[in-house]
């Protein structure tokens, strides 16, 4: 125990034994108190009985209160299904590689923020690192998408994508802040956040199931990029408990309805992707 609270202790005593005093010994305003009329022996003596006593009452006490649990506060689940009104946009004809940069934008646009596809675009973030392929044809060394878009987004060169990261840094820039980025998140979460009333980006595959055409590439740091070319973002607008619903800007479909397990599998394959709009 620290030395003020033992002072605090002493005082607290002091004044007890002084109260306990009859009236014929305590000293009035026109009284001069002499150290020898004060029995200080015996104050010291009953300081030693009882500090102790406090000390040991004090530390179960604190004892006792470090033992008392927070209780943890479990989120309701999500309702069993949910579908949120979203305009749909397509990414064609004018954005070939453009899913992840159109999704963002219907999301922007269901927030009703002032950016349009085009200042979005101007705005995101890109690896530029030039594309260089190998003897046989294949990647040697491109850019790398959890940095920026790599890539042409028109197609009139050679494109791939951008992922979770940049796409939540913009949304962030342009919402002040009101983003949340649930990658890795299981899908539950996925759909409180739908049942809240916000649309997620989610990154999945072109025919919403896992697939096997991976092919890999060094960055300019050196870093292994692994990637297919199947990668696709769109808008989960909403879901139930068979299937997600989704706006998809290869085809401009608003709720397309997607069976629910490929789907996740083919989300797991890109990483549990997910961006989306914190209140």
């Amino acid at each position: 125990m620290s030395k003020r609270w033992l002072i605090q202790i002493a005082l607290v005593l002091v004044i007890v034994f002084c109260s306990s005093c009859s009236n014929g010994d305590q000293p009035t305003s026109t009284t001069t108190v002499r150290q020898s009329d004060f029995p200080v022996a015996e104050i010291e003596n009953r300081l030693e009985t009882k500090v102790p006593i406090l000390e040991q009452t004090v530390e179960e006490v604190v004892y006792e209160t470090s033992q008392v649990s927070t209780p943890t506060v479990t989120p309701a689940p999500p309702v069993k299904e949910f579908l949120i009104d979203v305009p749909a946009m397509s990414q064609f004809p004018d954005y070939y590689n453009g899913c992840e940069i159109t999704s963002l934008a219907m999301l922007v646009n269901y927030l009703k923020l002032p950016f349009n596809r085009q200042e979005l675009i101007r705005m995101l973030v890109k690896d530029e690192t030039p594309l260089q392929n190998a003897e046989d044809g294949s990647i040697e060394v491109w850019g790398d998408p959890d940095l920026g878009f790599v890539g042409d987004i028109t197609g009139k060169k050679m494109g791939y994508g951008v992922y979770h990261k940049p796409i939540g840094d913009l949304l962030a820039q342009i919402s002040n802040g009101h983003m949340v980025d649930l990658t890795g998140n299981e899908f539950t979460e996925i759909e409180r956040q739908i049942s809240q009333g916000n649309p997620v980006v989610v990154w999945t595959t072109s025919n919403f199931t896992s697939v096997n055409n991976w092919v890999e590439w060094k960055s300019i740091d050196g870093r292994t990029i692994r990637a297919t070319f199947e990668e696709h973002t769109v808008l989960l607008v909403g879901y139930d408990e068979e299937y997600v619903y989704i706006n998809n800007p290869a085809n401009g479909e608003k709720a397309e309805k997607i069976a629910k397990q490929p789907f996740l599998e083919s989300w797991t394959q890109l990483g549990q992707q997910a961006v989306s709009y914190a209140q």
